[in-house]
């Protein structure tokens, strides 16, 4: 067994410093980058829904991921702590508590968000369009302002077709259903083709 001086001064060697500074650095840089990724996501789609764009694509994830940062900024935190070796229990219980909040708040926020957010899109004229909605757990579901706009057997080119809304908006002069049909068979026209070559 390892004695508390020869512990203490395992913690203070330069490897070790080394190695919490590594995981400080990356757990930082992953949360910044899921903040900026999740909160960018859900600030493009409150823009389309704002100007009643042809589509909006959500996700039940992008404010749970906003509510939960605070508590990967306190695991951020305890590690600085651990770092300069002012770790205490207390403070480290108090992080802890700060962390579970948070966590536990972004359970309720996932639940609440999750079960409001149809009926909110339904309630701003907007239609859930299975074919342009990715089969992955946290993809974006994607809403389309008319019903006409959803067409079915479209997943291969479902992309293609949300690049392409967005590059008709104008504002106050919503799209015709017939128009993106028309589009949308020369889109898979132009795709079936392209897998024969």
């Amino acid at each position: 067994m390892m004695s508390k001086a020869s512990s203490g001064a395992m913690e203070q060697s330069p490897i070790y410093r080394l190695k919490i500074l590594s995981v400080i650095a990356l757990l930082f840089s992953v949360t910044l980058l899921m903040f900026w990724v999740q909160a960018n996501g859900l600030i493009d789609n409150l823009d389309r829904l704002v100007r009643e764009n042809a589509y909006v694509s959500v996700s039940g994830w992008d404010l749970p991921t906003i509510v939960v940062m605070p508590c990967f900024f306190g695991i951020i935190y305890g590690l600085v702590l651990r770092l300069f070796n002012k770790a205490t229990s207390a403070r480290i219980s108090k992080t802890m508590k700060f962390c579970l909040f948070f966590a536990g708040a972004a359970v309720v926020v996932r639940v609440v968000y999750g079960f409001m957010l149809s009926g909110f899109m339904e309630g701003h004229g907007y239609i859930f369009c299975q074919p342009y909605t990715s089969p992955s757990i946290y993809a974006r579901q994607v809403y389309v302002r008319d019903e006409g706009y959803c067409v079915q057997h479209t997943g291969v080119i479902r992309r293609d077709i949300l690049t392409w809304l967005d590059q008709q908006y104008l504002p106050g002069e919503p799209l015709r259903p017939d128009v993106v049909r028309e589009q949308i068979a020369v889109m898979l026209a132009a795709s079936n083709a392209e897998r024969e070559i």
